[in-house]
């Protein structure tokens, strides 16, 4: 067995020796803590990202061998997940071409006969919106400028956002969902580096759906529904710098 992958499973309980990443085929689906998420940025389509680790959230990411494989079941399709690496890192990924308001995708984690299956992980996709900039016609923003944007209302709960860029430093928080959000202007800070520049920054929004992952995952898990939009302007030097 590759020493990355040496995993000691003693008494139902499992302990990682200095490994980097694990194979499926050493981790029962107990040990296992899954990371899924629905998005969608308004294109039409939802893309699935799934994700299973060993020791939490943060943990050793788990990689698919044998006869383990993940499913994105919908009532009009059934789409295995593609593997993505990068090192070590392992995700495993589909697109699906719906984003309506309550579009429910379940996602099925099926193994062989030695492992026990975790099929019942679903949720459903909030409503889909758009935003824009309060005055669509202002394209840059002094700093130290209050920032607002409008979007379709909702009114059930919260909306987070997070606000990047090359020149500024990165901002977040969250709103109510109620279709209105001003940014103060003391929140978007240039980097000492980037004082006197201009560059484009980009405000998302994200409107979140908690779905309900499989118990059979005895360490946990989340999956979140996401509908994703963002809105860019350019911001350009204060007066002080």
């Amino acid at each position: 067995m590759n020493l990355r992958k040496i995993l000691l499973i003693v008494g139902g309980t499992t302990s990682l020796a200095c490994a980097e990443d694990v194979g499926s085929d050493n981790i029962r689906t107990q040990g296992m803590y899954a990371n899924y998420q629905a998005l969608a940025e308004g294109d039409g389509s939802t893309q699935i990202t799934a994700e299973l680790r060993v020791g939490g959230d943060n943990g050793t990411y788990v990689e698919l061998n044998d006869e383990d494989e993940l499913w994105a079941i919908t009532d009009d399709d059934e789409v295995r997940l593609r593997h993505e690496s990068t090192g070590n890192q392992h995700r495993y990924e589909t697109s699906l071409p719906n984003d309506a308001e309550d579009f429910e995708v379940q996602i099925a984690f099926s193994r062989g006969e030695d492992f026990d299956d975790a099929s019942d992980s679903s949720a459903k996709m909030p409503a889909p919106f758009e935003a824009e900039l309060e005055d669509p016609e202002d394209e840059s923003y002094e700093r130290g400028q209050d920032v607002s944007i409008v979007w379709d209302n909702d009114q059930s709960g919260s909306m987070a956002w997070s606000l990047e860029g090359d020149c500024v430093k990165l901002a977040s928080g969250s709103t109510d969902d109620d279709g209105s959000l001003t940014i103060d202007g003391s929140k978007i800070e240039v980097w000492d580096t980037d004082a006197g520049e201009e560059c484009e920054v980009t405000i998302i929004l994200e409107r979140v759906r908690k779905g309900s992952v499989d118990p059979t995952f005895e360490e946990g898990g989340e999956f979140r529904a996401i509908a994703r939009r963002s809105v860019s302007f350019i911001s350009t030097p204060g007066k002080d710098e």
